[in-house]
């Protein structure tokens, strides 16, 4: 819920967006929430909410894991692990996934895609979820899929806990992880290499060693990550 709250606020702070989010909650503008705080009440993403993602329509998704307090399930009975909200409808929906997104990495590609990578382990109480160490999976620009998109292409290797950032030129660099998703001050478990991603969030399939992720173990999981400007 807190979570929630600050997402609503981050989202009245940002200019030139115009959701109606002032009408639908407090009665109240846009311009009169900008730079306030408050929470939205009796609502929750559904889902517990590791991750979150501002789409290009005002919608909020969540995704994480399974876990005893979640509440959206899916069409199939079982626990949702991802879930959209709607700011104006003050609703959330929730989102299925194939192969398990725990601690993934996460990255906008250009054409407005969430894209999901990595994971962990299968989850042990839902058998259609497998799985998801080098899952790649995709939502579209506005959230309104009923699920993300996994077509079946997989990261160059395993990444539980690592970083993504897309560059200037619309590829996407992930770093770092683990490659079993645990022990993680276990060197040999550590991932220290990266990998690119094209423009479409497919992996040209070759993993490069950085120095500086080996040289800090164990502090190497979801490494911060900024992009640099050349004079």
């Amino acid at each position: 819920m807190m979570l929630l709250a600050l997402l609503i606020s981050f989202m009245a702070l940002l200019p030139g967006l115009a959701f109606g989010v002032g009408d639908a909650l407090t009665g109240v503008t846009d311009l009169q929430l900008r730079g306030q705080f408050f929470q939205v009440k009796n609502y929750s993403s559904g889902v517990p909410a590791m991750h979150a993602a501002l789409m290009a329509n005002g919608n909020v998704v969540f995704l994480d894991k399974v876990e005893a307090y979640t509440q959206l399930r899916l069409p199939n009975g079982h626990p949702a692990c991802s879930s959209v909200y709607d700011p104006i409808t003050q609703e959330s929906r929730p989102l299925s996934y194939s192969t398990n997104a725990f601690c993934a990495a996460g990255a906008f590609l250009p054409d407005g895609r969430l894209v999901a990578l990595g994971g962990n382990i299968r989850i042990a109480s839902d058998p259609t979820v497998t799985d998801g160490y080098d899952g790649i999976r995709y939502l579209d620009a506005m959230a309104e899929q009923d699920g993300w998109s996994e077509p079946g292409n997989k990261l160059a290797s395993n990444r539980w806990y690592g970083t993504a950032q897309t560059l200037s030129n619309g590829s996407v660099f992930v770093a770092s992880g683990s490659i079993t998703g645990e022990d993680f001050n276990n060197r040999s478990k550590a991932n220290p290499t990266f990998e690119i991603l094209d423009a479409q969030g497919r992996t040209y399939g070759n993993n490069m060693r950085m120095d500086i992720l080996d040289d800090n173990i164990p502090v190497w999981m979801y490494p911060v990550s900024k992009i640099g400007g050349q004079d």
